[in-house]
């Protein structure tokens, strides 16, 4: 689905979805301001299964290790060996799970950033 974007455009949005897993209120409006010409479904895409499965532990921890942004390399290099990693019948069963797990655990943190694009799209009209 993100075949389309460059790799710039694609670590740029990357960058702007881990934000919302940072130890800091979410800035749903900055987010949004760097997001908003990209189409909402392939936002989902990458929040839900490139984004969320390498930056929620930090969401999870009792003390997350970061604090102010993502490592944007480090980010990358995350997201790519994750979406590479080959796996088994039990592993891609797994993953499923944790997915509809994330899906379900993130989906107001989605929600809000959707409804931020909106209103970004909405304050942009002439």
């Amino acid at each position: 689905m993100d075949d389309l974007l460059s790799p710039d455009e694609q670590i740029k949005i990357w960058a702007a979805l881990s934000d919302a897993f940072l130890d800091t209120e979410v800035n749903y409006q900055h987010i949004a301001k760097q997001i908003c010409d990209y189409p909402l479904p392939v936002l989902e895409h990458m929040f839900f299964t490139e984004v969320t499965p390498v930056c929620a532990a930090n969401a999870f921890a009792v003390i997350p290790t970061v604090w102010a942004a993502f490592d944007e390399k480090w980010l990358a290099e995350e997201i790519s060996k994750n979406l590479s990693k080959k796996r088994t019948v039990l592993g891609k069963i797994a993953g499923h799970i944790k997915l509809k797990f994330l899906r379900k655990y993130f989906a107001e943190e989605w929600q809000e950033i959707a409804r931020a694009i909106e209103a970004e799209r909405i304050s942009r009209r002439p």
